[in-house]
């Protein structure tokens, strides 16, 4: 049997992209890309890349093909959106919709469906989360929502887990990803606090997303 799978999602952009080139780096791991957007990245041999939008419902069955042959397996969350942002009372039905499925409802899909597949492998569950998750910021409520059900989901899982699964909430904090540049085009109608978001890249107090990705990663025991 083949050693550790590692599933990742988000990874044509942003901090996903640089977790996922750090991931390159290390020996006899097989990665799996669940992403929307094909990049020429994933033409590297050690990669396995599946078109999928998590903005849709999806059948993530298709997993248990790709995890049946290897002992360990590693689910990395890092794909979200922080749209819609935008007052209670003016959201719209299906900008509500697709960021929760980002969000919330297919993260949720695919660790239920790891841990159904991998009873008797070793499974971690990385997901990167925000600290939107642990508070209240106006005009977030859609995305801290979200963030804030997986903490709880992972949480729930925590409390049944035998040894073999390990679960860890990673916030990276403020970094400088594309997520923050649509941060900083909000209306202060949609979003009062933005002006302090646009002095974070002003002021240069947004993290790199390839420093980010390192520490990450090499928080990790592979």
């Amino acid at each position: 049997m083949k050693n550790k799978l590692v599933i990742i999602t988000g990874t044509n952009k942003g901090l996903g992209m640089h977790l996922l080139i750090e991931l390159l780096a290390i020996n006899h791991l097989k990665i799996l890309c669940l992403s929307r957007k094909k990049i020429e990245l994933y033409e590297h041999p050690s990669i396995i890349y599946y078109p999928i939008d998590f903005a849709e419902p999806n059948d993530f069955s298709f997993l248990e093909n790709l995890i049946t042959d290897y002992s360990e397996v590693l689910f990395i969350n890092n794909a979200g959106t922080i749209e819609p942002i935008a007052l209670v009372g003016s959201l719209l039905q299906e900008d509500v919709k697709s960021a929760i499925s980002v969000n919330l409802t297919s993260p949720i899909l695919i660790i239920n469906e790891i841990l159904r597949i991998s009873s008797n492998k070793k499974v971690t569950i990385v997901n990167i989360t925000s600290g939107a998750a642990s508070r209240i910021i106006v005009g977030w409520s859609v995305y801290s929502i979200g963030k804030l059900g997986l903490k709880s989901f992972l949480s729930h899982l925590s409390a049944q887990c035998e040894e073999n699964v390990n679960v860890l909430n990673i916030d990276p904090g403020t970094v400088d990803t594309g997520m923050q540049e649509a941060i900083q085009r909000a209306s202060v109608s949609k979003f009062p606090d933005v002006q302090k978001f646009r002095d974070f890249k002003k002021k240069n107090m947004l993290r790199e997303p390839k420093v980010v990705a390192r520490e990450i990663i090499g928080s990790l025991k592979f």
